[in-house]
């Protein structure tokens, strides 16, 4: 990030540079500009009234009149003389760079243009301006009129940043191209910075498939909308009719349901309820979005009483969506939920740039090339908030829906300590008593009543044989070997106790000179039991195999079978199927836990594999 930044400072330095050596080509100009407070095609004349006009200094920024609309063009006035003996073949003017589109007249003649200025056309990013000037129109010794016409909206303010110079138009015109590069290669990095803001969310839509989630992704497609159509505008000079169609849908459009889709997603992010009636207060923004797209500019234009009324009503519910996601942020804050520090840091900057809109004060941005710099790097700065309050509110889901887990987990831990310790002091034992009191019985029976000896023989065998049964319950649901072992040692005993038991063979294939850090050796353990259950329980494996071994990330465990996978194991719509999805789900969890990856995947041509990837510790 600190290199992109010297990147951008480097190029700002490197134009400035390059726009000193324009000036010292040719004849600079500069002083006194008179600037209109309407728009008046009649201004480009030699001759006009400038009474009551404003005065700026030329180049720099112009004065912002007291009438505001949501379009406006204002005109700009310079006399000039040059020396009587200055001649130049194929003279022409650079303006040096020039905000937004422009129209430049000299002498009461049109000499070139930027752009389209009117209402509905698309304003362009501010790009040197060089002309030609026409043979003769420049008359040496004597006044010239330079009148300039250049296109605002409101929240900014029409600066010519210069130099101004006069002199051999190829010579201005091949050193203005460097600063061209410039302002292309910024617009492409934002155009390049804002597909992927789009790219990442999109992926972490893809990740969590959240509904305020996707609500971002919408709002960061609305939002991409706006550099593409100015990287569109720009490369075709901002002129035809299919232009103007396209600045409509991708630059108005978007930009107004953008924000519409952001105060869904910082509700629906915060879980905030809202009132049913706030909602009303977007309407507007639809509304208005409407009628302009309906009736023709001569009905909705901006000199319309109705086009003024719609200017207002949409600037006022503009202003009321920003206040309800500010409300909203602001709560978020104090109740101190995920995400919305980012949010609200987001949300600052926005409002910085919505505050020149109702103000429309030059002094809130700052001169020269900052003035569009600055503006662009406050969105990507507010569009990387709102994405890293997602993602910080997913990762808090996360951390919560684990620390959830590990207490289920260590719950059953608890619970399977007390089972088989009341099963082996308490069952086991009455049982291990049931089974000597037999084999008393039976030795006093043996000789009076053999049939009765024979019958307490049977019980003693079969006490015997439930005690037995119980302890390896008991032991499954405790291992108090673990710790003594090896995680290869304790898995193969349980392996030999499962191939007794239920007849599934187990290979086992783990280092006995290496063993996993003791605190993932209970984790590992039920991971292996619970995939082997599944192996003989629901797909009725009769082979299975296990691999533990060390790898450079840590540990990787793998466990296959034989059995019929997911056609059998894995339907959710059976009894068995939802039982093994239990314990496919305990494994995941486990798992993660662990800080590791699980997978769990059909094997060819039947059973299922279950692959663990471990950190090396915890």
């Amino acid at each position: 990030m600190l290199n992109f930044a010297l990147s951008i400072v480097s190029l700002i330095a490197w134009a400035s540079v390059t726009a000193d050596a324009a000036a010292e080509d040719g004849l600079p100009l500069s002083g006194t500009i008179s600037v209109s407070i309407d728009d008046d095609p009649a201004y480009a004349a030699l001759d006009v009234n400038e009474s009551g006009w404003n005065s700026a200094g030329f180049p720099g920024v112009w004065p912002v009149p007291k009438e505001r609309g949501g379009f406006q063009a204002l005109w700009g006035r310079f006399r000039f003389e040059v020396p009587s003996d200055f001649s130049i073949e194929d003279a022409g003017i650079s303006l040096g760079v020039v905000y937004r589109n422009d129209e430049l007249y000299l002498n009461g003649e049109k000499i070139g243009s930027t752009g389209e200025i009117g209402w509905g056309k698309t304003l362009l990013d501010p790009t040197p301006r060089v002309y030609p000037i026409p043979e003769g129109l420049l008359v040496p010794g004597e006044e010239n009129v330079l009148a300039l016409r250049v296109q605002r909206s409101v929240g900014e303010a029409i600066e010519v940043v210069g130099p101004i110079t006069i002199g051999p138009y190829e010579s201005l015109r091949e050193t203005t191209q460097h600063e061209e590069r410039f302002y292309r290669v910024v617009r492409g990095i934002d155009l390049g910075i804002s597909a992927v803001f789009v790219l990442a969310a999109l992926i972490l839509w893809l990740l969590v498939k959240q509904r305020d989630v996707l609500a971002l992704l919408v709002s960061e497609i609305l939002l991409f909308c706006s550099p593409l159509n100015l990287t569109i505008a720009n490369f075709f000079d901002g002129k035809g009719e299919s232009l103007l169609l396209l600045n409509r849908i991708l630059g108005v459009t978007a930009g107004v349901l953008s924000t519409v889709a952001l105060l869904v997603y910082v509700v629906l992010l915060f879980r905030q309820r809202m009132p049913k009636w706030s909602w009303l207060l977007v309407v507007p923004c639809v509304a208005v979005l409407t009628i302009r797209w309906i009736f023709p500019e001569s009905i909705v234009g901006p000199s319309t009483a109705l086009g003024v009324g719609l200017t207002i009503a949409s600037r006022s519910s503009s202003m009321m969506v920003l206040i309800m996601m500010t409300a909203v942020v602001l709560i978020a804050v104090y109740r101190r939920k995920p995400g919305a520090i980012p949010v609200a840091t987001g949300l600052a900057t926005v409002i910085w740039l919505a505050a020149q809109y109702p103000l429309d004060t030059p002094w809130l941005s700052p001169d020269g090339l900052w003035r569009w710099l600055f503006p662009l790097s406050m969105m990507w700065v507010f569009r990387f908030s709102m994405l890293l309050g997602a993602v910080s509110s997913y990762h808090s889901a996360q951390r919560s829906v684990n620390q959830l887990s590990q207490r289920v987990l260590a719950a059953q831990e608890e619970e399977r300590q007390r089972l088989s310790r009341e099963l082996h002091d308490g069952v086991a034992q009455s049982l291990q008593a049931s089974r000597l009191e037999a084999q008393r019985l039976c030795g006093k029976a043996v000789s009076d009543a053999p049939e009765l000896a024979e019958s307490a023989r049977s019980l003693a065998e079969g006490l015997g044989q439930a005690t037995d049964e119980l302890r390896d319950v008991s032991h499954d649901l405790q291992p108090t070997f673990l710790f003594d072992r090896t995680l290869g040692e304790s898995i193969r005993w349980y392996a030999d106790q499962l191939s007794h038991r239920v007849g599934l063979t187990t290979e086992v294939a783990a280092p006995d000179d290496a063993d996993v850090p003791d605190a993932m050796k209970s984790h590992l353990y039920r991971i292996v039991q619970e995939a082997l259950t599944n192996a003989f329980r629901h797909g009725k494996a009769e082979q299975a195999w296990v691999t533990l071994q060390p790898v450079p990330a840590g540990w990787g465990l793998r466990i296959e079978d034989n059995g019929s996978g997911f056609n059998g194991a894995g339907d959710p719509s059976s009894e068995s199927g939802a039982a093994a999805g239990h314990g496919l789900s305990n494994i995941r969890d486990r798992a993660a836990l662990l800080g590791g990856m699980s997978r769990i995947r059909r094997r060819e041509p039947n059973g299922v594999v279950v692959e663990v990837d471990l950190p090396s510790t915890i």
